[in-house]
């Protein structure tokens, strides 16, 4: 996977800006990609995913899954995979919600909000687009896209 045309830094003035980023990221995935999204909270992170679910074909409104921990949207042809990790407590609870079978699903796409709560289970993944959100005095946001690899 190869997320060299996305790595970089946004400027995101409005809402529609960080989802217009979000549906380039969305039509730029092939199946298998795993998204983490560090933000602290308000900073554009739901918005985000709506910009990548609709880049993948999602015709449905897509929201937090904060108390759902995750929310799974059929797209054409990917799914997407919405995950909320803020709430999860322990990797037991990683393994009992499924969250390796959605970050190995070659015909989907994870993104997982709050991912320095499944880090350690994110071992063995691969290359993974870390997009970190940031608000800014003005209450702008920034976005700077990078590649990690676990």
């Amino acid at each position: 996977m190869s997320f060299d045309d996305l790595i970089g830094e946004y400027d995101l003035p409005r809402a529609e800006d960080t989802q217009a980023l979000g549906f380039r990221i969305g039509r730029s995935l092939k199946g298998g990609e795993v998204i983490i999204c560090h933000a602290p909270m308000g900073a554009g992170k739901t918005c985000l995913a709506q910009g990548i679910a609709k880049g993948l074909g999602v015709n449905r409104v897509v929201n937090s899954p904060t108390f759902n921990m995750i929310k799974v949207y059929r797209g054409d042809p990917l799914i997407f995979y919405h995950v909320d990790a803020y709430r999860l407590e322990d990797a037991k609870e990683n393994r009992d919600i499924g969250l390796w079978d959605f970050l190995t699903d070659e015909e989907g796409v994870t993104y997982i909000e709050w991912p320095e709560y499944v880090m350690s289970d994110l071992k063995g993944v691969g290359t993974m687009l870390q997009v970190e959100l940031s608000i800014c005095p003005d209450g702008s946001r920034k976005a700077r896209i990078s590649c990690v690899r676990e």
